[in-house]
């Protein structure tokens, strides 16, 4: 199958710019009339992990969101947006990120209408998804008639990439993220997999990818903002995580959920398999990209990671920025945490499932994620993880 995927050139988010350079990507894919009719309810999902400034390209810039409600608006659709970000979120909670982001002043500039995703929640059975049929769902998912969505292109300490499939995580409640790390996320397949499902199960119509600041290093939240000078567009999630990998130099070998979709048809498993628009793959990528710190290891299986966590394994460490606000405490989903009030938190390192929500959602970017005491060649890894299934008898040694 093809996938296509819709690239332009865009050096600063200046609303004009912006808008005409996604025009021109959505005319690539076929013009707005082909996504959005006059009177369609549109959400625009996007990428509100907490309250961090747009400068710091974590969240989907304020810009993007006008350029894109304007688009929508001129052909007739109806603006909303909305998210739902880590953690337990009240909705006074919700409008202080919205603030912070610079969501509200672009919803109050463009009329377009905020969503706050943990109004309401139903636990929904799945006839799309794979290996998880049944998950909780926030009531949002189901209230519009189109998805437009608008991720940022980060690095992430877990799972390698945050873009296209991994902003549909925000379809859980928030609440229930840590719980789906705790049961899901001690093995990265187990967790992209749940990820490809809510994909599946809630795909959206287009999804717009900003890369014009994307964030390399240690994201989704504190990472170090980088000028990719991009933005490109497709209307498979999974498509534009295959063109994120080559954008940054990551292997989508070694991008669980890029992988695990060209195994399930739902994306490329080649560069043969996208059709590129507007710019090639040699000309989007940006050769300096520093991927994430604890990428070297989270792909492996978790019965691997169990076995080698203390040596080969990347680990979060709270630092001396720590202001004791229990934020990490208290979302950590193994409870590998104690805390005395007034004072930071201490890790079991014997629970910690390497999730790392606690560096995540940390507001004062006090949690580090420190390197394995022993690292790894990814070649050498590999070699290791086949003699062990040999041993386990789950895999022959070719």
């Amino acid at each position: 199958m093809k996938y296509t995927v819709a690239s332009t050139r865009c050096d600063e988010y200046e609303v004009v710019k912006c808008r005409t350079a996604i025009s021109k990507l959505i005319d690539d894919l076929g013009g707005i009339e082909k996504f959005v009719y006059p009177g369609d309810k549109i959400l625009l999902k996007l990428n509100l992990l907490a309250g961090h400034k747009p400068e710091l390209a974590a969240t989907t810039h304020p810009v993007i969101v006008k350029a894109v409600v304007q688009i929508v608006q001129a052909a007739g659709g109806i603006a909303y947006l909305g998210d739902s970000p880590g953690g337990m979120v009240t909705e006074s909670a919700y409008q202080q990120i919205l603030e912070t982001t610079g969501i509200a002043k672009a919803a109050q500039e463009t009329g377009a209408n905020i969503v706050f995703f943990d109004a309401g929640q139903q636990n929904y059975i799945s006839k799309s998804a794979r290996k998880f049929k049944q998950f909780p769902v926030v009531q949002a998912a189901f209230d519009f008639d189109k998805v437009i969505a608008l991720p940022k292109l980060k690095t992430h300490q877990f799972t390698g990439l945050t873009c296209g499939v991994k902003l549909l995580y925000g379809y859980l409640p928030g609440i229930t993220k840590a719980e789906n790390h705790l049961h899901a996320g001690k093995n990265i397949d187990t967790f992209s997999e749940l990820l490809l499902d809510i994909y599946e199960s809630f795909p959206p119509m287009l999804t717009i990818a900003d890369a014009i600041v994307a964030m390399q290093g240690n994201g989704p939240a504190h990472g170090e903002p980088v000028s990719i000078n991009l933005l490109f567009a497709s209307t498979s999630a999974a498509a534009i995580d295959w063109a994120a990998c080559r954008i940054t130099g990551m292997p989508p070998d070694k991008i669980a959920t890029v992988r695990l979709a060209g195994q399930r048809e739902i994306g490329p498993k080649c560069n043969e398999d996208v059709e590129w628009l507007g710019m090639s793959p040699d000309e989007m990528h940006y050769k300096q990209f520093k991927p994430a710190d604890a990428m070297s290891t989270t792909a492996f299986p978790a019965w691997f990671m169990s076995l080698s966590a203390y040596l080969f394994t990347p680990r979060p460490q709270i630092t001396a920025k720590c202001k004791a606000c229990g934020i990490c405490f208290k979302h950590c989903p193994p409870h590998a945490m104690t805390m005395t009030p007034g004072k930071p938190p201490v890790i079991d390192y014997t629970k910690c499932i390497r999730c790392y929500c606690c560096q995540e959602l940390c507001p004062h970017d006090a949690v580090k994620v420190l390197p394995p005491r022993v690292k790894l060649s990814m070649d050498f890894a590999e070699s290791v993880i086949k003699i062990a299934r040999k041993l386990k008898g789950k895999d022959k040694v070719k």
